[in-house]
C-alpha cells in the first residue's frame, strides 16, 4: 500500500525545498508495513518467507546468475472496477491503456525506455476465459460501498464480492480510494492463492503512472530497494536481496544523484557488479522521479518467483491458451469440534482435479476463504449451509453441505463470564467469588460438587472451576476445554519493623527498616519528613535504609500490592533522631597543656592511648605525661549517642628511657621497621603507631613472636608513638620516619 510518509529530517526538508520538492507528487507505498503487520502475526507466514528467499538465492547460485532463456513468460490478468456509480467507475479504454502500460513498462520499452533498464520476460494478458470457462473481456464491474478501503477488513470484504481463482489469475481491484493517501498495494508470493491474493490501485494511479508496475513487482517478490542498514556481505542475502540495486537506507535523495550507503563494494560472493560505490539507480521500486527500470537482478528474481511460487498461473486458461483440461468435481470433509465453540475443520481432499477451493460459510454468495485445510469459527450455534467452490485448471465446480455446530454465548460457556476467554482469576485470599452459569440450563454440576445454577466460593487457595450443564434439549456443555482457575493471593497486611536495640536512636545513625512477613507482590517504601512531606522512595526490596532527619524527625511505612489487586499499607513507624554532644571527630581547643571542647548537658570521660583517664570527666583537661588525648562525651538520657573529638598529642622529656624492654631499628626509619626484645608469650600482644598529631599510622595483633616488622614508606615524615600492650604492660617508645 502506497502511505504518505509522516515524517521527515531536517535534511531531508532542505533536500525537498531545493529540489522544488519533486518527491511530493511521488506516491508511496505502504507494502512493508502490510508485509511486517502479517509476518509478526503469523510466525508460519514468517517461515514460509524465509524459505522462499532461501530457495531463489539457491537457484540463483546454481544457476550462475543466467537468466530465463524459455521465452516470455504470459500470465492473465484481471480488473475489477469496485465502484459506487462515482469516477472509479473508469472506462473500459482506461483499463486496456493501464494493461498496455505495464506490458511497455515490464519491457523496458518506449517511450518508457532506460538506458540503465533491463526487459522482464513477462508479459500480462488480458483474461479471454473466466474461471467457468466463459468468454470475457477480463474486466468486472461491482457496485459497492467497499470502494474506499479503511482497514484490513474492508479489503478481505471488498475482495470477496469479486475475486477470480487467485492461482489462475492476477487480480487487480480498482478501488476509489485507500486511506492513508494511499495509491495501491500488493501481495507476497507466500500468500499466493489466499483470499486477499492481488493487487489493489487507485483509478488515478492506474495509467500515467508507474504505481501498477510497482506494485507488480511486489506481486513478483521484489522489495523496495531501500529503507535497508548498509551492510551488503552477501548481496543476496542482504537489503533487498537483489545484487545489482545499491544498498541503500532512504527512499529519499536528490533526484538521480542520491547515495545513501558506501558499501557497494562489500559483497565478498562476487556476485555484485559494483567495482566502485556508485549513487542509488533510479528504479521502479525506489521513490524517484528519475526515469525508470527494473535491473537485470530484479528481472530474473521475479521470473524466478513467477515459475517457483505462481507457477500456475502459467498453466492457466485465463488467456485461454490452455483449453481442454480437467473440470474439478468439488467434495469435502468436515469434523465438528469436540469443544463446542462453534468450530468446525474443513478439508477438500474429497475433491478430484481440484488446485484450491474457495469456501462461503453462510449462504451470501461471498467466498471469504480460500484453503483446503482449515479450521473455521462459526459465530453462534445454528445450522449453515458451507459452499465449496473447487478450482481446477479446466473451470470450477461447487457444492454444498449443511452444518451444524453449537458455540455457547461466551468463550467459558457454560460459565456466564464476560465476552473474553478466562483462563485464570486471580483474587486476594477471603475474597467472595460468585460464579453464574447459563440460568436456561436444566442441571448444572460444578466441580466443587454444587447442582445450583450459581455458586458462591470464598478464595482460600487456588483450584479449578468447571461446570457441567444439561440444556433444555438435553445437550451437555462442560468446560473442559475452557476450565477456569482460582489463583489466589495471601492478603496479609505487612508488617514493618526497625534494627532499634536500645529504644532510640541517635542522630546519625543508619535505620535499617525490615518487612516482617513478606510474601509475594510489590512492596513500595514510603518516607515522610517535614522538609520533604511523603514521597515514594521507589524502592521495592525487603529492607530500607534511610538516614532519619534529625531536625524534623521522619515516618515510614510500606505499601504493598499484587497482579490480583489486593493493596494494603503497612504499619507507620516514626523516628525521632536523639542529638549527640558534637559530631564525631571535631577538633579540641589546645591552651597549652590544656584541652577543652565547649560542650554543655553532657557527660564526660577523658581518654589517653584509648584509656579512660581516672577523674578526668569535665569537659577540660591538663596534660601532665606523654601521650594522644581525646574526649568523649554522651547524653545523659540516651547514653548511646555518644561522639569522639579527635586526638591531639604530646611528648615529654624522657620519653626514651621508660622503658628498655625492647628495641626499634632502625631509628630513624625510611620504609622498614623491625621491633624486637620482648619475652615470648602465648598471650596476645597488641600494638599501636600514633603520629603526634593524634592520627593513627598502624594498629595490630602478634602472638609467639619476639619481634615483628612495620611497613612505613607510606607515612608522612615526622615522629610517631609506637605503644605495646602484653594485657599486663604498656609500653610506649618514640619513632621517627624521615
Amino acid at each position: 500500500m502506497f502511505a504518505q510518509m509522516k515524517i521527515f529530517n531536517i535534511l531531508l526538508v532542505i533536500n525537498l525545498l531545493c529540489s522544488g520538492a519533486l518527491f511530493a507528487q511521488t506516491p508511496f507505498c505502504g507494502f512493508d508495513k502490510i508485509k511486517n503487520s502479517m509476518l509478526e502475526s503469523s510466525p508460519e507466514m514468517q517461515m514460509k518467507e524465509e524459505q522462499m528467499n532461501l530457495a531463489i538465492y539457491e537457484s540463483i547460485i546454481q544457476n550462475k546468475n543466467v537468466r530465463n532463456t524459455g521465452g516470455t513468460l504470459i500470465i492473465p490478468i484481471v480488473f475489477h472496477i469496485m465502484h459506487n456509480n462515482g469516477p472509479e467507475n473508469i472506462a473500459d479504454s482506461v483499463v486496456v491503456n493501464a494493461l498496455t502500460e505495464l506490458n511497455l513498462r515490464f519491457q523496458n520499452a518506449a517511450p518508457y525506455f532506460d538506458s540503465t533498464g533491463n526487459p522482464v520476460n513477462i508479459q500480462f494478458c488480458m483474461a479471454s476465459v473466466d474461471p467457468l470457462g466463459n468468454p470475457t473481456n477480463g474486466i468486472t464491474r461491482t457496485v459497492t460501498p467497499l470502494t474506499n478501503i479503511v482497514n484490513g477488513t474492508d479489503d478481505a470484504m471488498m475482495k470477496s464480492l469479486n475475486r477470480w481463482a487467485p492461482l489462475l489469475y492476477c487480480n487487480v481491484w480498482v478501488v476509489n480510494s485507500i486511506d492513508g493517501d494511499a495509491a495501491g498495494y500488493a501481495s507476497y508470493p507466500t500468500g499466493a492463492g489466499s483470499a486477499t491474493d492481488g493487487i489493489v490501485i487507485e483509478f488515478p494511479y492506474l495509467t500515467n503512472s508507474h504505481v501498477l508496475t510497482h506494485e507488480a513487482g511486489h506481486y513478483f517478490a521484489l522489495l523496495h530497494t531501500f529503507g535497508f542498514i548498509c551492510n551488503n556481505y552477501n548481496c543476496l542475502l542482504n537489503g533487498d536481496l537483489v545484487c545489482d540495486t545499491p544498498p541503500d537506507t532512504s527512499a529519499f535523495g536528490n533526484p538521480c544523484g542520491w547515495n545513501s550507503c558506501s558499501s557497494d563494494t562489500q559483497d565478498t560472493t562476487g556476485l555484485s557488479p559494483f567495482l566502485t560505490d556508485v549513487i542509488e539507480l533510479p528504479n521502479y521500486m525506489d521513490y524517484t522521479s528519475c526515469p525508470l527500470s527494473f535491473t537485470n537482478g530484479q528481472a530474473q528474481r521475479m521470473e524466478m518467483a513467477l515459475m517457483m511460487y505462481r507457477s500456475l498461473l502459467l498453466n492457466s486458461n485465463g488467456c485461454g491458451t490452455n483449453p481442454g483440461q480437467a473440470i474439478p468435481v468439488a467434495g469435502f470433509s468436515f469434523a465438528v469440534g469436540a469443544c463446542d465453540n462453534g468450530t468446525v475443520t474443513f478439508n477438500d481432499s474429497l475433491s478430484v482435479d481440484a488446485i484450491s477451493s474457495e469456501w462461503d460459510f453462510n449462504n451470501d454468495g461471498l467466498f471469504e476463504v480460500a484453503g483446503s485445510n482449515f479450521n473455521y469459527t462459526f459465530p453462534a450455534t445454528g445450522t449453515y449451509l458451507v459452499t465449496q467452490r473447487a478450482i481446477g485448471l479446466g473451470g470450477i465446480d461447487t457444492t454444498s453441505q449443511l452444518v451444524f455446530v453449537r458455540k455457547g454465548t461466551t468463550p467459558n460457556y457454560p460459565i456466564t463470564f464476560p465476552s473474553t476467554l478466562i483462563d485464570t482469576l486471580l483474587v486476594c485470599a477471603g475474597d467472595t467469588l460468585t460464579f453464574t452459569g447459563d440460568p436456561s440450563g436444566t442441571s448444572w454440576l460444578w466441580s466443587t460438587g454444587d447442582t445450583t445454577s450459581t455458586i458462591s466460593i470464598v478464595a482460600s487457595n487456588s483450584i479449578p472451576i468447571q461446570l457441567t450443564m444439561t440444556d433444555s434439549t438435553g445437550f451437555v456443555w462442560t468446560t473442559t476445554c475452557t476450565p477456569a482457575a482460582i489463583e489466589v493471593y495471601p492478603n496479609d497486611v505487612p508488617v514493618i519493623t526497625t534494627n532499634d536495640t536500645v529504644g532510640y536512636y541517635c542522630a546519625g545513625d543508619l535505620l535499617t527498616l525490615q518487612i516482617v512477613n513478606p510474601i509475594p507482590g510489590l512492596y513500595t517504601w514510603q518516607v515522610y519528613n517535614i522538609a520533604t512531606g511523603w514521597f515514594n522512595t521507589g524502592d521495592h526490596s525487603y529492607s530500607y535504609s534511610y538516614y532519619p532527619d534529625p531536625t524534623n524527625g521522619s515516618q515510614f511505612y510500606v505499601t504493598y500490592s499484587n497482579p490480583a489487586g489486593c493493596n494494603y499499607n503497612s504499619n507507620t513507624i516514626t523516628v525521632q533522631p536523639q542529638a549527640i554532644p558534637f559530631l564525631s571527630g571535631v577538633p579540641l581547643f589546645v591552651n597549652g597543656l590544656t584541652l577543652n571542647y565547649p560542650s554543655n548537658n553532657a557527660q564526660y570521660q577523658w581518654y589517653n592511648y584509648n584509656t579512660p583517664i581516672p577523674g578526668a570527666n569535665s569537659n577540660f583537661y591538663t596534660v601532665t605525661s606523654t601521650g594522644c588525648y581525646w574526649l568523649k562525651a554522651w547524653n545523659s538520657n540516651f547514653p548511646a549517642c555518644d561522639a569522639y573529638t579527635d586526638s591531639v598529642c604530646f611528648e615529654f622529656t624522657g620519653i626514651e628511657e621508660l622503658t628498655n624492654d625492647f628495641s626499634i631499628s632502625p631509628n630513624p626509619a625510611n620504609e622498614l621497621v623491625t621491633i624486637s626484645g620482648w619475652e615470648n608469650s602465648t598471650a596476645a600482644i597488641t600494638y599501636q603507631v600514633w603520629k603526634t598529631d593524634g592520627k593513627k599510622a598502624a594498629a595490630g595483633e602478634i602472638k609467639n613472636k619476639t619481634e615483628f616488622t612495620l611497613n612505613c614508606t607510606s607515612w608522612t615524615a615526622g615522629i610517631y608513638i609506637l605503644e605495646i600492650n602484653n594485657g599486663n604492660k604498656i609500653i610506649r617508645r618514640k619513632v621517627v620516619v624521615e
